[in-house]
């Protein structure tokens, strides 16, 4: 008995940390799951690079979006959807 009692105060401190540990780590994990699909990317690819500049520009004479942020290679860019 006299063991038990000892074995556990000493034990049980340990266990519920790695389990409170654990549950933390996991409800993290799926919360970025979930954060990552809210956000979609929409690859946009263009022939050349006039025809990027030229979306470019028109998005912004309508005050739509600045699509220069977005720009990520030669002749693309990505929009993230919220």
């Amino acid at each position: 008995m006299d063991v038990t009692c000892t074995v556990d105060s000493v034990l049980l401190p340990h266990i519920e940390r790695t389990v409170t540990d654990a549950k933390e780590k996991l409800v993290e994990a799926v919360r970025h799951r979930y954060r990552s699909q809210d956000e979609i990317g929409v690859l946009m690819k263009f022939p050349d690079r006039a025809s990027l500049h030229k979306t470019i520009s028109e998005m912004a004479e309508l005050g739509v979006i600045n699509l220069k942020d977005y720009v990520i290679g030669e002749h693309k860019f990505i929009i993230l959807i919220a």
